[in-house]
Formats: C-alpha cells, sequence, structure tokens
C-alpha cells in the first residue's frame, strides 16, 4: 500500500483508493473528463481522468478503486493523473488504511488517557487533574474556593490542594448552576442553599466515569484495529 501522504511527483502509482468525491466535467474543446477526490488514512489527492478510454470502467463516488496513473504537480499542488480505474475487489484492500487517524503516538494517547481515568479512583486528586475534568481553569478552582465554602480541599504543608470526591461534587454542582446554568455567584449560592439536590448528585459523576472508562476501552479496540 503506498499512502498519499508519501506520493511524489513522477511516482507511477498503481494501487486501490477511496473515491470520496467524483465530478464530471467539460474541457473548452468539449471533450468530457472526470475531477475525482481520491482518499485514504493519510489525506487525499485530486485524480485526474482527461480520457475517457475504455480502460476506465464504470465507478461512482463511496467505491474502492483501483487507479493506475503519474502523480503530477499543477500550481504547486500534487494530483493523480490516471489512465485505468476499475472497481477495486474484495481481498485486495482493508478499510482501515482508509480511515483517518492521527498523528500523534497512539500508545501514548491511550496511556494518558487510562491514567487520567485511573487516577478517579484514588482518595485524593490534584488541582490539575480536577481543572481537567470539570473544564476549567486551576485559577477557578481557587476563586470558587473562597466563594464556596463547601468546596475546602486537604493542603499539605506545601499548601498543596488535595482534592476528595465530595470536592470535586461541589465544584460539579458549582460548574452545573454557574456554566450550564448561567447563574451569578451569588444565584448560585442562594440555589444551593434553597435545594441542592436539583444538582448534579455523586452517582451522577460516578457514571459519567464509566462511560469514560467504556469508551476508552472502545477506543482502544477500535486503535488495535487501525494499527
Amino acid at each position: 500500500m503506498v499512502f498519499i501522504t508519501d506520493f511524489n511527483e513522477g511516482d507511477m502509482i498503481s494501487n486501490v483508493y477511496l473515491c470520496k468525491n467524483k465530478q464530471t466535467g467539460t474541457t473548452k474543446s468539449g471533450k468530457t473528463y472526470y475531477n475525482l477526490e481520491l482518499v485514504d488514512k493519510t489525506g487525499s489527492i485530486a485524480g485526474k481522468v482527461w480520457e475517457l478510454s475504455n480502460a476506465i470502467g464504470h465507478f461512482e463516488s463511496k467505491n474502492f478503486i483501483k487507479v493506475d496513473g503519474q502523480v503530477t504537480s499543477f500550481n504547486n499542488e500534487l494530483q493523480l493523473n490516471i489512465k485505468k480505474i476499475r472497481i477495486a475487489d474484495e481481498g485486495e484492500y482493508s478499510e482501515a488504511d482508509y480511515m483517518p487517524c492521527t498523528k500523534k503516538d497512539i500508545e501514548q494517547m491511550y496511556k494518558d488517557l487510562m491514567a487520567l481515568v485511573e487516577s478517579l479512583d484514588k482518595d485524593y486528586y490534584k488541582i490539575k487533574d480536577v481543572a481537567e475534568l470539570i473544564g476549567v481553569p486551576q485559577s477557578t478552582l481557587r476563586y470558587w474556593e473562597k466563594e464556596f465554602p463547601m468546596i475546602a480541599p486537604k493542603k499539605t504543608g506545601g499548601n498543596v490542594r488535595q482534592y476528595r470526591k465530595e470536592d470535586i461534587e461541589n465544584i460539579r454542582l458549582v460548574y452545573h448552576l454557574v456554566k450550564e446554568k448561567g447563574m451569578t455567584l451569588a444565584g448560585a449560592k442562594q440555589r444551593l442553599k434553597q435545594n441542592r439536590e436539583s444538582a448534579a448528585s455523586s452517582a451522577e459523576i460516578i457514571e459519567r466515569l464509566k462511560k469514560v472508562r467504556e469508551e476508552l476501552v472502545s477506543m482502544r479496540k477500535e486503535l488495535d484495529y487501525l494499527t
């Protein structure tokens, strides 16, 4: 498999690609041609079919097609000048080669995500982890701590905050009222005094974490399929 990202001007290509888009055009002289968008997991390239000869078989958009042609350059952009096309047979390609994937280290990404989820099983959490979990800056957590006495993380000798699950639940309640409901801090304080049960419960947070874990496991299986 020669991936699109590895194409160089002058390369002769004989491979299978996914035809994402197919358009028919007409030259100034009245000749019909095809303008294609070919893709694989590394990117896309324009495919040009200038001569609609018998070597150009019938195909449509979304088909996997076997193409023969040469990589050329036009306006500093690579394109594939195609001479032959046919629909690819089963077994000539693997769909995994045509699914977009990140350029980052997949294994490291998975380890980082799992480390974050596993950290939620601890008794105490760092302010960095809590900020990432809730989706707010660390400075916001410090400010809310001053405004809402119920947010009271334990502090070590070096003034390092250690958040308990109860603190995270309370922060989530404040986030829901201030960020999602759009209340002022004063309004959020009053609401918490009147009806604390209306905000997200600890069970809701735990359920969310379970879903995150399930999604990560599912993601890992998909990534294993791609690699």
